[in-house]
């Protein structure tokens, strides 16, 4: 199990309709993936190779430090497990939006940090 890549930066945001329209009319944005479910909602920028995401989902919402980067595993379930074991705090539990597993962890000053894996 190891650490592929950054999945994405993400924006937590209060109002989804209304960061979507500031993202695609303000600043030019392309919408790229638009995903919603009972627990949320968010959107999704393809910025050349990159790709940034804003939404609302559940207990995920904005971090009180600004953005988080979602980190790709290759091995979700192993990679959270492996983590608990080490006693990291888990900020969020895992939320399976049909189209990738996700769970927040926060490092030693509690900065939110997404293990993501697309499905």
């Amino acid at each position: 199990m190891a650490i592929k890549g950054i999945a994405f930066v993400n924006y937590g945001v209060s109002n989804v309709a209304k960061s979507n329209e500031w993202y695609t009319k303000t600043l030019g944005l392309k919408e790229t993936a638009h995903y919603t479910s009972p627990e949320g909602e968010s959107y999704e920028y393809d910025i050349g190779p990159h790709t940034l995401t804003i939404g609302k989902w559940g207990e995920f919402e904005a971090p009180k430090g600004g953005a988080m980067a979602a980190l790709e595993v290759d091995n979700f379930d192993a990679f959270l497990k492996d983590l608990t074991k080490k006693k990291v705090t888990v900020a969020m539990p895992t939320l399976d939006t049909g189209v990738c597993k996700m769970a927040i962890i926060l490092d030693p000053d509690k900065n939110q940090i997404m293990i993501h894996q697309k499905k």
